[in-house]
């Protein structure tokens, strides 16, 4: 009897080590959909990268006419229908639970681990939407790619935008 109550014991400490992180990583989905979600600032970045905003000559690039025209057709802006398209693969948050990990281990009583991993997370996805770009990849995790959908220039911007929020929780 003794030594089937000592896998319960393992277990137990194996649940107070593994509910933190749990709680913390979804912490990190949160912070993750936040950050990719935030519609209006990428929309900004669009507009003010296209030309087409008010008191610059020229007209907008024609990727940028399609961008548009599309959001109107669909009643839903790029912008947002990229960040779902990303959302909606997830991921196994290994790089996120990493940090979380380490940030447990040197500082059991850290709050800005999940901000940490949540900005870890985004700079990886950053780095395969344009690593897409770059190899004109049409596939990423099974579905079509962001290139492949919407184009170079907007799926560029992007992985800056997602550049950019990691770099803001950080």
């Amino acid at each position: 009897l003794p030594s089937r109550q000592k896998p319960l014991v393992e277990t137990d400490r194996l649940a107070q080590i593994v509910a933190p992180l749990a709680a913390d990583l979804n912490r990190v989905r949160e912070l993750i959909s936040d950050r990719v979600f935030r519609e209006e600032s990428f929309g900004e970045l669009l507009l003010s990268t296209s030309g087409a905003e008010s008191g610059r000559n020229g007209s907008a690039p024609s990727w940028f006419r399609g961008v548009e025209r599309a959001s109107v057709e669909t009643g839903h802006s790029i912008p947002n229908r990229m960040a779902a398209h990303l959302m909606a693969r997830g991921g196994k948050l290994f790089r996120g639970s990493l940090v979380l990990s380490i940030v447990r281990a040197l500082s059991p009583d850290a709050i800005r681990g999940p901000k940490l991993a949540a900005a870890m997370e985004l700079i990886h996805l950053a780095t395969l939407v344009h690593d897409d770009v770059i190899d004109r990849a049409d596939i990423r995790r099974g579905a079509a790619s962001l290139p492949s959908l919407y184009d170079n220039a907007p799926t560029v911007l992007m992985g800056d935008h997602l550049f950019a929020r990691a770099f803001e929780l950080i």
